[in-house]
C-alpha cells in the first residue's frame, strides 16, 4: 500500500479501515455505526490503545443487537462492502463482519464521508427493511477511522482485522470465518475485484 491510509472502523483517507457497530453502544473514534443511535465519547490520547479496548469490549459484549449474527443481515452488510468497491469508491484490502460490528481495511476513492455514508446508508436500509424496522438507526453516526501510513501498518491492521473472529473465540482459524476476506473464497472476489479495478486504470 503506497501513501497514506486510513483504518475505519464501520456498522466502518488513503487506505483506510471502517468499523461500524449495531449494538447500541460505541466510543466517538472509530469508524462505528450503531443501530440504536446512542453512542459513548473515548478516544483520547492513544487512539490505537483506546480503539484496541473497544473492540476487546465489543467482541465480548453480551447486551444489545447482535443482527450481524444472522447470515441473512451479514450477507446484506457484505453486498454493501463489494458494491462501494464495485462503483470504485475504494479498492477493498479486508474486512470482517463480526456479531456487532464490522472492520474494513480500504484505499478510498472518495471522501470519506462521502464514503461512509453510502456504506453505512445502504446497509443500513437494507438490514432494516430484512428486520422489519422502519425509520430506526442501524449504524452509530460517529465512526473511527485511521490514517495506515505505510505496507507494514496495513499489514498489521489487515492481520488484526482478519484474526478478530478468532480473538473473539468464534472460529478457531482465520479462514474459517464466513464474512471475513481471510475466507479463502472471499479473498478470491476481493483478488478478482483489484485485478478488475487495476485493469480499469
Amino acid at each position: 500500500m503506497s501513501g497514506r491510509g486510513s483504518s475505519v472502523n464501520v456498522g466502518a483517507a488513503k487506505s483506510g479501515c471502517v468499523t461500524g457497530l449495531n449494538d447500541g453502544a460505541a466510543r466517538s473514534g472509530c469508524v462505528t455505526g450503531l443501530n440504536d443511535g446512542t453512542a459513548k465519547s473515548g478516544c483520547a490520547t492513544d487512539a490505537g490503545k483506546e480503539f484496541v479496548e473497544l473492540d476487546h469490549w465489543l467482541d465480548s459484549a453480551e447486551a444489545g443487537p447482535r443482527w450481524l449474527s444472522h447470515p441473512q443481515i451479514a450477507a446484506l452488510v457484505e453486498r454493501a462492502i463489494f458494491h462501494g468497491a464495485e462503483l470504485g469508491h475504494y479498492a477493498l484490502l479486508a474486512y470482517v463482519i463480526m456479531p456487532n460490528h464490522v472492520h474494513v481495511l480500504l484505499e478510498p476513492g472518495i471522501p470519506l464521508p462521502r464514503l461512509t455514508n453510502g456504506l453505512k446508508g445502504v446497509s443500513s436500509r437494507d438490514a432494516n427493511a430484512r428486520l422489519g424496522r422502519v425509520g430506526m438507526p442501524f449504524w452509530q453516526d460517529e465512526s473511527f477511522d485511521h490514517w495506515v501510513r505505510s505496507a507494514a501498518e496495513g499489514e498489521r491492521i489487515r492481520q488484526y482485522i482478519e484474526w478478530n473472529p478468532v480473538k473473539a473465540g468464534l472460529t478457531s482459524r482465520p479462514d474459517d470465518w464466513r464474512w471475513s476476506s481471510a475466507c479463502p473464497e472471499v479473498a478470491e472476489r476481493i483478488l478478482k475485484l483489484a485485478r478488475a479495478q487495476q485493469a480499469a486504470v
